[in-house]
């Protein structure tokens, strides 16, 4: 089950809500000049709660774990994708200028995350930039994914906090996340009682955990997931990112449409696909920003 928490619904979305509410109210009181005329049942008209004028508008937070929050709750009360675009627009540009220890990953997997793990993850606009934009990280960022010990980063939802801190990390980059493994941790005498805090468990990537079984099955071995499964899931089967760290095998392509991107059009089924007759998805939130165009992600100003 998603985590959601009150703060976001009383400070931003029933304020919203409110003047949503007051707005509907003076309309509806203003005379229509150009229906007076007709029929009374004609008079009115379906008017959306927000427009491109942006008349009513929600406030956005600054703090990043802040606007996760606030589109995690827009997500699990259902609001009109054309309140989400402007926040959804804030969160990817401040995730691509931001190091992936500082991009509350925790939040957004206990958040946003869990709101999908039924479905395809990166479906979602947030997650589809997040994961598209990781191959063109650099290997350093990739490898130090975890939050710094003690810090407000790692998560603020109150959920899954572990009592003791994860162990250090090794430098070792052949995984599925780039994510260094940490070092190596006791084996597990019993099977059944397996302590995942003193396992070899990565933050991202997936980790061939000895089963601790004894001759002749001594080399046995089992999965162990990511803390953060379904991001962890996302960057291992989306991202392109291969398991010895490479990014040859990354693409922009749907889902992960992160660049621009042409849909070619064949007029029939005899005509071949010309190469100018082709209209471009309009999906690509980081368009159109400097900081995309010109820089790598985790090299903002943040």
């Amino acid at each position: 089950m998603a985590f959601i928490r009150p703060e976001e619904i009383e400070e931003y979305i029933i304020p919203w809500l409110q003047k949503v509410q007051e707005q509907s109210n003076r309309e509806e009181d203003e005379p229509d000049k150009e229906d007076d005329a007709r029929p009374p049942k004609k008079t009115k008209r379906a008017r959306k709660p927000t427009g491109p004028d942006g008349a009513v508008t929600m406030r956005i937070p600054d703090a990043l774990d802040d606007k996760i929050h606030l589109y995690n709750a827009m997500l699990q009360l259902g609001l009109s994708k054309l309140v989400q675009l402007p926040l959804i627009d804030a969160i990817v540009m401040q995730m691509y200028k931001t190091k992936l220890n500082a991009c509350h990953l925790a939040t957004l997997e206990h958040t946003v995350g869990r709101f999908y793990s039924r479905g395809v993850a990166v479906l979602d606009p947030v997650l589809c930039h997040f994961i598209g934009t990781y191959p063109r990280r650099t290997l350093q960022d990739r490898r130090n994914v975890r939050p710094p010990p003690e810090s407000e980063i790692e998560s603020s939802d109150d959920t899954n906090k572990p009592s003791e801190q994860p162990p250090e990390e090794a430098l070792d980059a052949d995984n599925q996340s780039g994510e260094e493994p940490p070092a190596t941790a006791p084996v597990p005498e019993i099977e059944s009682n397996f302590d995942f805090k003193n396992s070899e468990r990565k933050y991202l990537g997936y980790h061939d955990q000895p089963a601790g079984r004894e001759k002749p099955y001594d080399e046995d071995k089992f999965i162990l997931p990511p803390e953060l499964p379904v991001i962890g899931h996302s960057i291992k089967h989306w991202s392109g990112v291969r398991k010895n760290g490479s990014t040859a095998a990354a693409h922009n392509g749907f889902p992960l449409n992160i660049g621009k991107y042409k849909k070619f059009i064949r007029r029939n089924a005899t005509d071949a696909i010309d190469v100018n007759d082709y209209f471009e998805e309009e999906t690509n939130r980081l368009a159109g920003h400097s900081d995309y165009e010109d820089n790598g992600p985790g090299e903002g100003d943040l």
